[in-house]
């Protein structure tokens, strides 16, 4: 989960509850509007050069006003990173940011520090840090 903008919660891929698979969606929740009128919105994505894949156990956070890092998933140990750019719903793969040790991120809590983005991984407890300008 990611908050964007301080006002949308997006919710990225995890797994359904009903038959354990894998989910590529992406959906949103306006946080400004009033408490009765909250809903989960469900965004259609585009994914580009077909390289996103349904995941769970993901990290994200978000880089901008309109963009969403999103990092590893148990899908395969899956260590790439894919951009996500919330103005166009362009979800595209990152060539240069594979994690150097595929790790699980559900229980994340990504930090920003000096234009740099710090997460401890779950499994081995490695510190990952992306560098956001770079």
């Amino acid at each position: 989960m990611t908050v964007l903008d301080g006002r949308y919660i997006y919710v990225i891929g995890g797994r359904d509850s009903m038959n354990e698979t894998h989910l590529e969606s992406i959906e949103r929740l306006d946080g400004f509007l009033d408490l009765d009128k909250q809903k989960w919105e469900s965004l259609q994505h585009v994914n580009k050069d077909n390289m996103w894949s349904s995941r769970d156990t993901l990290g994200s956070f978000a880089l901008n006003d309109s963009e969403i890092l999103i990092f590893g998933g148990d899908y395969g140990w899956i260590s790439d990173c894919f951009n996500f750019n919330t103005k166009t719903c362009e979800i595209q793969r990152m060539s240069e940011c594979s994690l150097k040790k595929p790790e699980e991120f559900f229980r994340s809590q990504p930090v920003r520090y000096n234009e740099k983005i710090f997460v401890v991984g779950c499994l081995d407890k490695d510190l990952h840090v992306f560098s956001i300008k770079a």
